[in-house]
């Protein structure tokens, strides 16, 4: 694995020995997180996943027992859009007979499922976010990304807080100097003044304050690129999550609810709960 990885583990070793309830956000993005651009998939998502950082060493572990159970690489990313589309590094899978690539995405299915995980995330349906907030705000518009940011920055430290947590640490794929910015800023924003939404509007979402967000996020987050293997599988797992409510099937998305990995089906607090933002009429 890249030198990243392997930092990673280290570091688990170390933080796993000093406390069980740590916790950490791995996340990833998908769609176009800017209001009023062109993009042919509907919503933008910032999402992942959850582990208590007792649990990484072993999810790694399953990984690379997968990968190299197909002779994948480990060097190589289970990157879902490549998976999904049988193209560049995972091109191999369109040439499999049809019953060794049920096997397989019947296994990368049953990996993901088979992990101590919690799915999060905020979903937007994009045109809808445009048209509310653009024809309000204009260029003063909040970026989808840093709305989502926002959301799924604080209900994640209201679930590890509901779930005794003493820490959450949180890691995000890395997109380019413009958009790491956005998240940082939303994380900072968030640990030094709490919810950055209107408080009146906001509410009925039981917002936290400064302190709450202080106390358990680390100091700022951490960049990370695909050769991370809990973002391979934040990755895996935001898709189905994002597409969730377009009508179509989704055997991943059903088997969070049905496995309780989706963190609606372990807290009762719905102000807690996955984010999908602006589907709404």
């Amino acid at each position: 694995m890249g030198s990243h990885a392997a930092a990673d583990t280290q570091q688990d070793v170390i933080e796993n020995a000093k406390s069980g309830t740590s916790y950490a956000l791995y996340v990833d993005d998908i769609g176009s997180g800017t209001p009023g651009t062109r993009d042919e998939f509907a919503y933008f998502g910032l999402g992942g996943v959850i582990v208590n950082r007792s649990e990484e060493a072993a999810i790694r572990r399953l990984i690379r027992q997968f990968k190299g159970e197909w002779t994948i690489d480990e060097k190589t990313p289970l990157h879902g859009a490549e998976i999904r589309t049988m193209k560049d590094r995972f091109h191999w899978l369109s040439k499999l007979p049809k019953e060794d690539l049920v096997r397989f995405k019947t296994g990368i299915m049953e990996l993901v499922m088979s992990m101590p995980i919690i799915v999060h995330g905020c979903i937007v349906d994009r045109e809808r976010y445009y048209n509310r907030f653009y024809k309000t705000y204009e260029r003063s518009t909040w970026n989808m990304r840093k709305s989502a940011a926002a959301i799924l920055l604080e209900r994640s430290v209201k679930f590890v807080r509901s779930v005794g947590g003493n820490s959450l640490s949180v890691y995000f794929e890395l997109c380019g100097n413009a958009e790491d910015n956005i998240f940082k800023t939303a994380y900072t924003e968030l640990r030094d003044q709490g919810h950055p939404f209107n408080k009146a509007n906001a509410e009925k979402y039981a917002p936290l304050d400064a302190t709450e967000a202080a106390g358990l996020l680390s100091e700022k987050p951490f960049g990370r690129k695909k050769d991370n293997e809990l973002l391979q599988v934040a990755d895996l797992c935001l898709f189905p999550l994002a597409t969730s409510r377009n009508g179509k099937p989704n055997k991943a998305f059903e088997r969070f609810m049905s496995d309780k990995k989706l963190v609606d089906t372990l807290v009762g607090d719905s102000t807690t709960w996955v984010k999908f933002y602006c589907f709404e009429p």
